[in-house]
């Protein structure tokens, strides 16, 4: 087993731990829900949805965790902020411990979970998802005063998909941002920032999908999926 040079920070989320030297914790696991098309889902933009469904697939994944020892964590997607705020709702009055992800290809619904989070209580277990170059000011504006300490922060270079591209997007910024991503992350008070390399569908530029993962974790030592 290899080791990187590079200091490997290591984030808190609860009784997990994430990042590191290969091999010194176990691969975090991401089970979604809600996401478009998600057949427990009848009405996306309200959030309605079969709750005992949902449910014995959640506790499908508890199950398999504590088989495998694999830890994880949960992401829920919404394409509404009403759709977003009862999936939130019924995730934690079910699970009080796991850490989730809070997703949606809407900004605007993205801004309002992270100030939902607040307001509940639970910004420390939310993890935003995603700073990436789309990211404009309501939502910057949300997870400043949300107090939430994680985020996704993607790599995705719309113009340069290249290893060396994701790293430009992560420290310089690009495709209409005036600075990296990493930066915006401290800025609006990450501190546990969780690196996704964007990885493409079906397979297309793999090559550099694992190859940005080793880079990334070698220069900026932070955890990376």
């Amino acid at each position: 087993m290899f080791r990187f040079d590079k200091k490997q920070e290591v984030f808190e989320f609860g009784k997990i731990k994430v990042g590191g030297q290969p091999g010194e914790y176990p691969t975090v696991l991401v089970s979604t829900m809600f996401y478009l098309k998600h057949k427990i889902v009848t009405d996306e933009d309200h959030g309605v949805f079969d709750k005992a469904a949902a449910e014995k697939l959640w506790n499908t994944q508890e199950v398999m965790g504590d088989t495998t020892g694999n830890p994880y964590f949960n992401q829920l997607v919404g394409e509404t902020p009403e759709a977003i705020k009862k999936y939130i709702d019924w995730f934690v009055n079910i699970c009080d411990d796991v850490p989730f992800l809070v997703d949606s290809s809407d900004g605007h619904v993205r801004a309002v979970a992270a100030k939902y989070a607040k307001e509940i209580g639970v910004e420390k277990r939310a993890i935003h998802n995603s700073i990436n170059a789309s990211i404009g000011a309501e939502e910057i504006k949300a997870l400043k005063e949300s107090k939430m300490t994680s985020a996704i922060v993607l790599a995705f270079n719309a113009t340069n998909p290249s290893v060396e591209g994701k790293l430009e997007i992560l420290e310089k910024g690009g495709t209409g941002q005036t600075k990296g991503m990493l930066d915006v992350a401290k800025e609006v008070g990450i501190t546990r920032p969780l690196v996704d390399v964007a990885a493409t569908p079906l397979g297309a530029g793999s090559g550099a999908t694992i190859r940005s993962v080793l880079a990334i974790k070698g220069k900026l030592g932070l955890p990376v999926g």
